[in-house]
């Protein structure tokens, strides 16, 4: 019988970080994701669903607080109750909406200001 070692939040936070993916169990399976091909996650009560770049979407037993925790931020930023973004990712935001395909997710009054931000940073004017 093998013994688990409990591994710290911290420690995992940053090797996720470093190692750019995560592990999910998802349907009776053990499935990577990796940081740089999730576009959005959204979340139902304790199950969460990401959708990845490749068109698949992973679904898995998972709370948004728990997950929103572990991404590393402002990479990941949590943009309505039951939404997270991958900032990067974001091609297109119309009236308060980020556009992913023919999918769109809204911005809550109490993240519009975090993104606002992060937008305005990486904003080139003349």
């Amino acid at each position: 019988m093998s013994m688990k070692r409990p591994v710290s939040t911290t420690k995992k936070i940053e090797t996720i970080t470093k190692d750019r993916f995560f592990y999910v169990n998802s349907d009776y399976k053990t499935v990577q994701i990796r940081l740089d091909d999730i576009l959005y996650v959204t979340g139902m009560k304790d199950y969460v669903n990401f959708y990845l770049e490749d068109g698949r979407v992973v679904n898995c037993l998972l709370n948004m607080k728990t997950l929103e925790d572990m991404l590393p931020k402002p990479e990941f930023m949590r943009v309505h109750r039951s939404h997270i973004v991958h900032m990067p990712k974001v091609t297109l935001i119309d009236r308060a909406r980020f556009k992913f395909g023919d999918v769109f997710i809204p911005i809550s009054e109490t993240a519009k200001i975090a993104v606002q931000d992060y937008v305005e940073e990486h904003t080139i004017q003349s």
